[in-house]
């Protein structure tokens, strides 16, 4: 089996280098015999996705991260500068297979100058059954978001003047990701998570479509136990959302039904077998469990 910069090295000599053609190349910036800390997901004439996930044994660089999401939760989007950071989070039960997942951010009304409003949104998936599948359904909800509220930017009166827009994407799963890196994922679930990894690559090659704007995307993983305000106020909606298992959208801390603002539809819709086949599998196996055991206490 060859090693991983052969692998790296092979990847990007296959890498079509033709205009509209995305460059999947999986590139170690720096070498660490954990995991990756810096890779390019994606890469088209339009769009730049990179991964930055510190080493755990690495405090500067946890620190440096930490820095990012805080400095960027009071920062908001103007029309000559887009700019967007999204917390997301999520919740789950794999007890009784429930789960919701949340998306914060501070983002004024698109094309707007005036002062940004803090936005949290979060969806309950009865169907989905592992917190890191989703958390990716919240991180493509969070770009089909920016994907929304940018393309208004582009088309507006000042669209022309478009040049770049960054979007920065904060989560405490780094197992979530590692799954986005990855073209293979092991394990009985793998199923749902490739399902996932190529809703997520969809919705950044959709964000690489808009015209007249360049984007670049940042993921950044987040320790757990950071105290970053969107992030954990993040966790607690999810939570909310689960246990009263009903959508919620507040714009300040208030209800946005009060503002006449909906709530956008969850992506999940795109993945919707994929969660029941899920669910289904592991009810299955935990019905073969119960059998094993059963013959066990007969004996």
């Amino acid at each position: 089996m060859p090693s991983r910069k052969v692998r790296a090295r092979q990847s990007s000599q296959n890498t079509r280098g033709a205009e509209g053609n995305v460059d999947t190349l999986a590139r170690s910036i720096r070498r660490n015999p954990e995991k990756y800390d810096l890779m390019i997901l994606l890469c088209t004439p339009a769009l730049t996705a990179t991964m930055n996930i510190a080493p755990r044994d690495d405090p500067e660089q946890i620190k440096q991260a930490i820095a990012t999401a805080e400095s960027l939760q009071d920062r908001y989007e103007r029309p000559f500068n887009p700019s967007l950071a999204f917390y997301v989070a999520a919740s789950c039960s794999e007890f009784d297979l429930k789960a919701a997942y949340s998306v914060a951010f501070r983002g004024s009304a698109a094309g707007s100058t005036c002062d940004s409003e803090v936005h949290q949104m979060c969806w309950y998936q009865p169907l989905a059954s592992d917190r890191h599948a989703a958390i990716k359904l919240a991180i493509a909800q969070a770009l089909s978001i920016a994907e929304t509220r940018l393309r208004t930017f582009s088309d507006g009166p000042h669209g022309a003047g478009m040049n770049t827009a960054k979007v920065a994407i904060f989560t405490d799963s780094r197992i979530a990701l590692h799954h986005l890196i990855k073209d293979r994922i092991d394990g009985p679930r793998r199923g749902l998570h490739t399902r996932l990894r190529s809703l997520v690559l969809r919705q950044l090659e959709e964000l690489g479509e808009i015209p007249r704007m360049l984007v670049e995307v940042e993921f950044y993983w987040i320790p757990a136990n950071s105290d970053v305000i969107l992030i954990r106020e993040a966790k607690g909606l999810a939570w909310e959302c689960r246990r009263k298992r009903q959508n919620d959208y507040y714009i300040e801390g208030q209800p946005s039904s009060e503002q006449n603002v909906s709530l956008p539809e969850s992506i999940s819709r795109d993945v919707r077998s994929d969660l029941q086949c899920e669910r289904h599998r592991i009810k299955k196996e935990r019905k073969k469990k119960e059998r094993r055991m059963e013959r066990r206490m007969e004996i």
